[in-house]
């Protein structure tokens, strides 16, 4: 729980109120209402304009942001009294209307509202942070990423960004065997593991060095990966950070070459970027057609036989079976190999019986759970 200062300027006091914007929209999308990407970054923007200096008007933005239908609508006005009044129910006839000017809290009373506490408790709330158990740490490691609670999702990203980040920087200690025409370069071995105390841990060898594989990563986002894509976006961020070559995909009916956006050093200012770009959040999916797509207009520059292709989706394909065994079949002849990251296979008695899984087994390499993060941490051990 962050601390409320009474002195700082609303200026000062922004990053929190839109962490705390955000969390309202994954609190939103976690109790049945579509909150994309697009909306998130939408509701922030809301909340800059309005959240202090006209609180209905703060409501308003938010519920025609994020209600489309009169049902939605009613749902959105008992969860907003949840999150940010701490009230229970819902708010009846008169949440159509324009909310009265004395149930608008003050700056205060948000702030205590939204969870804040003042400055003394601060000591307090970081050990209470610190204290948290590594078995409850665990636990959300391998809670499916649609099953975890609206409270523990912001954690659950902090968790997520912190352990991908660290996938690449680890140095394996396993020792190589020479193969061909590789030679072990003593003396320059030595001259690198001076400061190792005698251990031969890093090996140089004299020959060509290998190079590493190039990664075309493709991200469905339709409607029915949308309590997975938010996740899985960042991770697809994550590897094109840390890896040097990689090519990065948004679909659901359409294909959109994002990797110029995700090439912004701040996560957040690339998920802004990627809000105004037309990728059909939240629509349909035409797996075969998107990643014919990928392989007719992206393939000469992005496939070769270094090249691994990750998919990210569910294999809910509204198109014919047969354009996607095709697209994959010419994907797997310029390729290195083929990975498909399915969440639901990670769910307790799936079986992968859709007609567009079905169409992709017999192209895909590996074909791996997405659903957690010991799932995903797992895929990133075997790049």
């Amino acid at each position: 729980m962050a601390t409320f200062h009474p002195e700082e300027s609303e200026e000062a006091l922004a990053p929190l109120t839109l962490g705390k914007v955000a969390e309202f929209c994954r609190f939103a999308r976690c109790n049945g209402l579509s909150v994309g990407v697009r909306e998130s970054v939408d509701a922030c923007r809301v909340a800059e304009t309005f959240l202090f200096r006209d609180f209905t008007a703060f409501r308003a933005g938010l519920r025609s942001l994020l209600a489309r239908s009169p049902e939605e609508w009613r749902r959105f006005e008992s969860l907003f009294d949840a999150f940010w009044l701490g009230r229970k129910g819902t708010r009846g006839a008169q949440a159509r209307g324009a909310v009265p000017e004395e149930q608008a809290p003050d700056a205060e009373a948000l702030w205590r509202a939204m969870g804040f506490r003042e400055a003394e408790d601060t000591e307090a709330d970081e050990e209470a942070r610190e204290s948290r158990s590594a078995s409850a740490l665990a636990v959300l490691r391998r809670t499916d990423f649609a099953e975890v609670p609206g409270e523990r999702l912001e954690e659950l990203e902090r968790l997520a960004l912190r352990l991908w980040r660290r996938m690449r920087l680890r140095r394996s200690r396993r020792l190589r065997s020479l193969r061909g025409k590789e030679r072990l370069n003593l003396r320059r071995t030595l001259r690198r593991n001076v400061g190792r105390g005698g251990d031969l841990v890093d090996l140089v060898f004299s020959g060509r060095k290998p190079r590493k594989p190039r990664l075309v990563v493709a991200l469905d986002v339709s409607r029915s990966m949308n309590l997975y894509s938010f996740l899985l976006l960042r991770l697809v961020y994550v590897l094109q950070r840390r890896f040097r070559r990689v090519h990065s995909f948004l679909f659901s009916t359409e294909l959109t070459d994002v990797t110029a956006t995700l090439a912004a050093r701040d996560l957040d200012a690339a998920l802004a970027a990627l809000s105004a770009q037309a990728v059909g959040w939240d629509g349909g999916t035409r797996i075969g057609e998107s990643l014919r797509r990928l392989l007719d207009e992206h393939g000469p520059s992005v496939l070769g036989p270094d090249t691994d292709v990750i998919v990210l989706s569910d294999g809910w394909d509204v198109g014919p079976p047969e354009v996607l065994a095709g697209a994959l079949r010419g994907i797997r002849r310029r390729c290195r190999r083929v990975i498909w990251l399915n969440p639901l296979l990670g769910q307790e008695g799936y079986e992968p019986l859709t007609a567009g899984i079905q169409a992709a087994l017999p192209f895909i390499d590996v074909f791996a759970p997405a659903h957690n993060l010991d799932s995903l941490i797992d895929f990133g051990r075997r790049l």
